[in-house]
């Protein structure tokens, strides 16, 4: 019964998926090869399809300011414990899910992807406070004008995406959201 409703999910999720890819193109008219490999959900539990090919690293005063604030709140030490206690809790749930309940390796699998597609929601959005933190922070650094000056920039030279795409794949909020949010 739970392979069953595992399977249900897990085809409404790359429904789900296909449907967020579509739109993306159409509203910003922009394909990307191979980015059908997104909608492979297992597939892109272990191999992210990466958004950001291509990027440098630039510097500025606000995005040094915008690092030593992520520094300062120790912002990266929090991601990682973050990880850490679920992937401890996946091995707890894998021993028991093996050897009390005796599910297939199949079946680990699909819980694994459930439960990292959750986890992943929610991480994302810790890591996008945190984004908002450190660009108040580097705000109140280097001052008003200069963050949304860079904000622009960083909007022009990064690919378009939707809030609702940027929320499923990316640890970081768009810089449209980030310069609206500066106000």
């Amino acid at each position: 019964m739970s392979f069953i409703v595992l399977l249900f999910i897990l085809s409404a999720e790359i429904i789900f998926r296909l449907v967020v890819e579509i739109r993306e193109w159409r509203l910003f008219n922009k394909k990307i090869p191979f980015a059908f490999f997104r909608c492979v959900p297992i597939l892109n539990d272990f191999f992210p399809f990466p958004e950001n090919i291509h990027e440098e690293k630039k510097s500025s005063r606000f995005i040094d300011a915008h690092e030593q604030a992520h520094k300062k709140l120790h912002h990266k030490l929090l991601r990682n414990l973050l990880k850490l206690c679920f992937y401890s809790l996946m091995v707890l749930l894998i021993v028991i899910l093996l050897g009390e309940w005796r599910f297939s390796l199949l079946e680990i699998v699909l819980w694994f992807h459930v439960a990292l597609g959750i986890f992943r929601l929610f991480y994302h959005r810790i890591c996008w406070n945190q984004e908002e933190e450190a660009d108040k922070l580097a705000r109140d650094s280097v001052g008003k004008n200069e963050a949304k000056r860079e904000l622009s920039k960083l909007e022009k030279a990064e690919n378009p995406s939707s809030l609702l795409f940027a929320f499923l794949y990316k640890e970081h909020p768009p810089a449209f959201s980030r310069r609206m949010n500066l106000n």
